[in-house]
C-alpha cells in the first residue's frame, strides 16, 4: 500500500467470499485535502489463495 507516494505497508488481501468489505488497511491523522492511495500487487500470495490478483471492493473516506 502506498499513500501519497510513500510505502506504508503490505496487506494480505486474501479473504474468503464471506469476508467481503473487511477492513484491511486504515490510516488516520491525514491533513485536509487530496491524497493518493495506490495498491500494487507483489505477486506473492496467501497459501490458501488459488490466484495472484487483488480485488478491492470498497473504499471508505471519512471527514
Amino acid at each position: 500500500m502506498y499513500l501519497d507516494g510513500a510505502l506504508v505497508g503490505f496487506v494480505d488481501t486474501y479473504a474468503s467470499p464471506s469476508q467481503g468489505q473487511t477492513v484491511l488497511f486504515t490510516t488516520s491523522g491525514l491533513t485536509s485535502g487530496p491524497h493518493t492511495v495506490a495498491v500494487e500487487a507483489t505477486h506473492e500470495r496467501n497459501v490458501d489463495s488459488k490466484g495472484r490478483w487483488v480485488w478491492v471492493d470498497a473504499f471508505d473516506v471519512l471527514p
